[in-house]
Formats: C-alpha cells, structure tokens, sequence
C-alpha cells in the first residue's frame, strides 16, 4: 500500500512536467512547420538604411537641453536579423556622430539622420525580422551631456519588409519613450 501511494505521488508530481514538455515538443513542432511553410525559394540579398528623425520641440534630456541646440549627437547600437526561431543570425553594429550646427539648417523643425551605413542582410524566410538596439548620446555647449537608456525596436517580419522600396528604410524617431540620464 505505501508503494502505490509513493507511485501516486511520483505520478502527480511528474504529470506537470510531463505535459510541459509535452507542450513544448508541440511547439517546437508547429515552429518548424510555420518556418518550413515560410522559406522562400532562394535566399533574398537586401540593403537596409537606419534613419533616426527628431524635431526642434520634441522630447529631449531637459527642457534648456534639445538635440537642436546640442554641439553634437552620436548614434551607437546593433542591428541583429532574428530568424524564423527568433536567433540571431547575422549583426552589424553602428556608430555616427552629427555635429549638430554643421548639419542642421538654422530654420528646421525636423532633422532626419542617416545613421547607417548600407548594412546587407540576407533573407531566408518570411518571418525573420530585424531587431535594432542603439543609444543616443547628446553633448553641449555648456559642457552638460546625457545619454539614452538602451533602446530596442523591431521591425516587421519580411514578408511586409520586402515589399517596400529598394534599399529598405527604417525610419525611428526620437520620441517620449526615451528615458535619459544626465553623465556631466
């Protein structure tokens, strides 16, 4: 009798994990025929362009501290294509500095910046996307400086990507989502 009430337990114990991994060789299951489902014929070769937008009057570190009136701004961060499993599979990383004064025209409300070089990816399937993780760092004249919390943003899956114009441009902006600190 005290060794079915030992199996019993065991057995209750063990039923979760048992259907856990049930469900996940479920999942695994479907993730590879959706990924199996979504390949494309061939391998698709395509030049992305990061643009970073901001304005004369949106969001910044402090009201007497706009990107407008900084000495200069840098860009840094990684661009990463997740495939259909969400892994990374290729990455590059950037880094552009503006000098604000120099590339801003006096009369903007808004500054769009090329923040990336062309960067290749190549497409194997239509449900990869793009992850881009990058910091914003803004110095001025009076000596202060801040930088951005790490910001991360994903694009949409390739099958929407693809079909815009030829090189793909993603386009971030600048906005209240942007968390700073302020480093001097």
């Amino acid at each position: 009798m005290k060794s079915m009430t030992t199996l019993f337990k065991s057995v209750i114990f063990l039923l979760p994990f048992a259907l856990f991994l049930g469900c996940e060789l479920i999942s695994d299951d479907d993730q590879d025929k959706i990924c199996k489902d979504n390949q494309l014929d061939s391998p698709e070769d395509q030049l992305l362009h990061y643009y970073m937008l901001f304005d004369k009057y949106g969001y910044y570190p402090e009201t007497d501290h706009i990107l407008f009136n900084a000495v200069s701004v840098e860009f840094q961060g990684t661009v990463v294509l997740k495939d259909c499993y969400e892994l990374a599979s290729t990455y590059h990383t950037f880094e552009r500095t503006v000098y604000v004064k120099e590339s801003i025209p006096p009369d903007a409300i808004t500054y769009e910046c090329h923040v990336t070089q062309d960067l290749l990816f190549t497409f194997h399937n239509n449900h990869e996307y793009l992850t881009i993780e990058y910091t914003i760092m803004a110095f001025f004249e009076d000596g202060a400086a801040y930088t951005s919390d790490v910001v991360v943003k994903n694009s949409d899956q390739y099958t929407y990507l693809h079909q815009q114009t030829k090189p793909i441009e993603i386009y971030l902006y600048v906005d209240s989502s942007i968390k700073w600190t302020k480093i001097r």
